[in-house]
């Protein structure tokens, strides 16, 4: 049986209209798993919208509780996406693993993306802060900054505050990521 890479983002929000925070990573779940489908892999991929991510992460922890501990065991990665296209892509560092992120930071520099480590610890969530206090290796990307954290949850959430250019890029990058985690991970 393959090992299992899971990628998620959370569908719920808690202001405005929900757009950067989490539409912009909920809608690329579908699209990123047709493409992970185009190819036979050698991991088993799973895309997750989860739930109540805005109620304490509720959706995560019920996925995670529900998952044996073998599953567990076979889980190599978790890669969530929240709250995107405001800047170019961020890593949440103390929501990520180390191994992860270095393997994030060349991939991106080789597709010439800028990519920056930046913790929101102190005023939101995140799905992979789940995985992560689990021990289960995770990789948390975003695009909030010290500027762009007021638009969270606020009447600013809306189509108008999206760098389309950033998504894209983000979109492109996270496709990448996907296939070279298949193909470099054990």
């Amino acid at each position: 049986e393959p090992r299992r890479i899971i990628v998620g983002a959370h569908f719920d929000c808690a202001g405005g209209d929900g757009i950067i925070d989490n539409w912009t990573g909920a809608i690329l779940l579908p699209s990123l798993a047709e493409f992970m489908r185009q190819k036979p892999r050698r991991h088993s991929f799973e895309f997750v919208g989860f739930a109540a991510e805005e109620k304490a992460l509720v959706g995560a922890q019920a996925y995670l509780k529900a998952l044996s501990p073998d599953e567990r065991s076979k889980i190599v990665a978790v890669i969530t996406m929240d709250s995107l296209g405001l800047t170019p892509t961020k890593i949440w560092v103390n929501s990520s693993d180390r191994e992860l992120m270095r393997m994030a930071v060349v991939l991106a520099r080789s597709m010439h993306l800028e990519i920056a480590g930046v913790n929101p610890d102190e005023v939101v969530t995140t799905d992979s802060m789940t995985f992560h206090k689990a021990g289960i290796p995770t990789l948390s990307l975003h695009s909030v900054t010290a500027e762009t954290l007021k638009l969270i949850n606020s009447k600013k959430d809306v189509w108008a505050s999206l760098s389309w250019k950033d998504y894209y890029d983000t979109h492109r990058f996270v496709s990448a990521l996907l296939a070279y985690l298949d193909q470099t991970l054990p």
